[in-house]
């Protein structure tokens, strides 16, 4: 079915229709994908702009319509997330949003009707089009869209975070997440299932899981800490995201009970470490986003130092943080 997708779509490239990717992802894994992998149909050649980065998609959608110089009504955006969906929508309602079908065998009818905003009439249905699209467009901007931002977007979505302590029946999971995570991934340090209960049981040690959940339901655990005290600096071993969540401040967010936790333990101070990796380049600043200083750097990558007072307000308000366990 994708591959019969790709075909379609790359018909439509072939009759005029300009193709562009919009993902969140590293350059040089989708490159490789296009590049290489069998099963892919669209390659670099059938793409007129590739906006491959970890920016809101409203974003690089208006900037391929000025790159493209067109207005962003004639745009149809095609996604499988709600979330991205959504905030295209709330921010940009000009755009003709359409959802990949969760049920798989209805994905040709949504092919099909995507094609048929392209080709209805044919191509000398061109004066009638731009007509239509004009009063689409005269339509879409009498009409202020919900949200003018994507702080204010972020605000609605009602995201909430449970944080849990060193939660023994979530273990395979925790081990997991740190075996599969790359790209948000401050040390790419893997865990076993029982090294990660060493971790829970020793005194100076704690595992943080976080489990993410918005108004379009939950994410699952979705990220992890581990933090070694023992050294009197709460000294973050390892950080983790699942891509699923990332961009919408959670990784911010948490970093205020963790520091109460620090404090508690007489600390004053968070230290962090990026090691460098060739897919971990998303998190390289993420240390200098939270307000740390760098301590030290060479080429496997960067030590960071801050105050613990830095933590004392909770970044990201808008991100309902609490404590499970």
């Amino acid at each position: 079915v994708y591959w019969r997708a790709q075909q379609e779509f790359v018909a439509l490239e072939k009759a005029g229709t300009l193709l562009c990717l919009c993902t969140k992802n590293n350059s040089a894994d989708v490159e490789e994908v296009l590049a290489s992998h069998p099963h892919m149909v669209i390659r670099r050649e059938n793409l007129t702009i590739l906006k491959i980065n970890w920016d809101d998609k409203a974003s690089n959608l208006r900037a391929i319509a000025q790159e493209l110089n067109v207005g962003v009504d004639s745009i149809v955006f095609l996604d499988d997330s709600s979330y991205e969906l959504e905030g295209v929508r709330s921010q940009i309602p000009e755009v003709k949003a359409v959802q990949v079908p969760a049920n798989i065998t209805e994905y040709p009818r949504v092919v099909e009707q995507i094609k048929a905003l392209f080709v209805a009439g044919g191509v000398s249905a061109e004066s009638a089009a731009k007509s239509q699209q004009y009063k689409q467009k005269l339509a879409a901007e009498s009409t202020q869209a919900q949200f003018g931002s994507q702080e204010e977007y972020l605000a609605s979505l009602d995201l909430r975070v449970a944080v849990t302590r060193n939660s023994e029946r979530d273990q395979p999971r925790i081990s997991e997440l740190t075996q599969k995570s790359n790209q948000f991934n401050v040390t790419t340090r893997r865990y076993s299932q029982g090294e990660i209960a060493n971790a829970m049981s020793a005194e100076d040690r704690c595992v943080y899981s976080m489990t993410v959940e918005d108004k379009f339901g939950s994410a699952g655990l979705t990220a992890v800490a581990v933090v070694d005290y023992s050294s009197g600096a709460a000294e973050v071993e390892a950080f983790l995201m699942s891509c699923r969540v990332i961009g919408r401040g959670v990784e911010e967010a948490i970093w205020s009970v963790i520091a109460e936790d620090a404090v508690k333990r007489g600390c004053s101070q968070l230290r962090g470490r990026y090691i460098r990796t060739a897919k971990n380049v998303l998190v390289e600043r993420f240390f200098d986003h939270l307000g740390l200083d760098i301590e030290a750097e060479d080429e496997a990558g960067r030590s960071y130092v801050g105050s613990l007072d830095l933590f004392a307000e909770q970044k990201s308000p808008w991100v309902k943080v609490t404590c499970v366990g």
